[in-house]
């Protein structure tokens, strides 16, 4: 038990790499964390009475993802380090005598550490961080060094912290060689080192859920200068990353909508409108960011049309949406929110009568969204 109690565990972690934002990191940002162990790792020769006790220790660097999205493999773990044993190899000590009389000049020391990739759903997986070097009998300390890469990590579920890889165990391995660098007749000892009887957790991070799409019926009203417009029924899709702490989508509003009013007061006027808007992208809760076109294919001034089909009539400008207080990309609610509607083009002569009629910053849109 003395021996147990002496293993000694020290965790490190280093500013993070690629400089994640507040809140939840986002999945592709590294961090460097340094794992340190050091145990008793006896070794017994042949013919000796008792076990060579030395203490083994390693220093390892990973750098690992700050968070991890279900189903996406992460990228691979760059891994580097240094391990040492503390065994006695000086003139004249009991292991230094036993390798030269079995007619060994160097050894080569590996440092093998055991890690478990657990995933919840059957036994793991099993991968090794390996220190190797080739010494002389005469270097005296037994130091190890290397690098390498361990597997992406990929997961099934989301969680607010998941540990996955685990310490299993270590051993120290070393293998005399003659001076032709053949194997000597003891051939590899492996000194496996005594820790607690139990795991120690290597590599634990966020979980996020992966992007999702939820498709919603909306209605859709607002008004275009002063005059009150029903945009009709349409559909908006939203994808949910939280990976990126993002929300991106499209709304579709295929009806046309009849508006009839009165221009400078007295002229009245009708006016087939159309409210198109590019992508949205932004964040919820937060505000999600478009431009709205309205096109107006027809338009009638005392009752006589002036504009018949026009595919080129319209304005464009840009577009914010608040989602209420209630709003959620999986579930829906409210959305509103001004676009600007700058002077109208491609209307012949009258893109500055609609100006006066639908041109500003008050356009207003509201937009209420149910998941299909």
């Amino acid at each position: 038990m003395a021996i147990l109690a002496a293993a000694a565990v020290a965790v490190g972690t280093a500013a993070a790499v690629g400089g994640a934002a507040a809140g939840a990191p986002a999945a592709g940002d590294t961090t460097t964390i340094t794992r340190t162990f050091g145990s008793n790792c006896p070794l017994r020769l042949p013919d000796h009475p008792a076990p060579l006790d030395a203490t083994g220790r390693f220093s390892v660097d990973l750098d690992v993802p700050t968070s991890a999205v279900v189903g996406q493999p992460t990228a691979p773990i760059p891994w580097r380090g240094q391990a040492s044993s503390d065994l006695d190899l000086g003139e004249g000590s009991v292991l230094r005598t036993a390798l030269t009389a079995a007619g060994a000049t160097s050894l080569t020391a590996t440092m093998r550490i055991n890690l478990i990739y657990y995933t919840f759903t059957g036994p793991g997986e099993y991968h090794n961080v390996e220190f190797s070097s080739d010494l002389p009998l005469s270097a005296g300390a037994i130091t190890m060094a290397g690098s390498g890469t361990l597997p992406p990590l990929e997961f099934t579920q989301p969680a607010a912290r998941s540990t996955v890889v685990w310490m299993g165990g270590y051993s120290v391995l070393l293998t005399p060689r003659r001076a032709d660098g053949s194997p000597t007749e003891y051939g590899t000892f492996n000194a496996a080192c005594l820790i607690p009887p139990s795991f120690f957790p290597w590599i634990d991070l966020p979980v996020l859920p992966a992007a999702t799409t939820t498709a919603h019926t909306a209605t859709a009203t607002g008004r275009l200068g002063r005059t009150p417009v029903d945009f009709g029924t349409g559909s908006l899709t939203l994808t949910s990353n939280s990976a990126a702490g993002s929300v991106t989508g499209a709304l579709d509003l295929p009806t046309a909508a009849t508006v009839t009013t009165r221009a400078l007061g007295i002229i009245p006027t009708t006016a087939t409108v159309r409210l198109t808007t590019d992508p949205l992208s932004g964040a919820v809760p937060g505000a999600l960011s478009s431009r709205a076109t309205v096109a107006v294919p027809d338009l009638s001034v005392f009752g006589i049309p002036v504009l018949r089909g026009s595919t080129t009539c319209r304005g464009t400008g840009p577009l914010t949406l608040t989602p209420g207080a209630d709003f959620t990309p999986a579930t829906g609610g409210t959305l509103t929110g001004t676009f600007e509607t700058p002077a109208f083009s491609g209307c012949g002569a009258y893109g500055g009568f609609l100006g006066s009629l639908f041109s500003g910053t008050g356009n207003t849109l509201a937009v209420t969204a149910s998941p299909n």
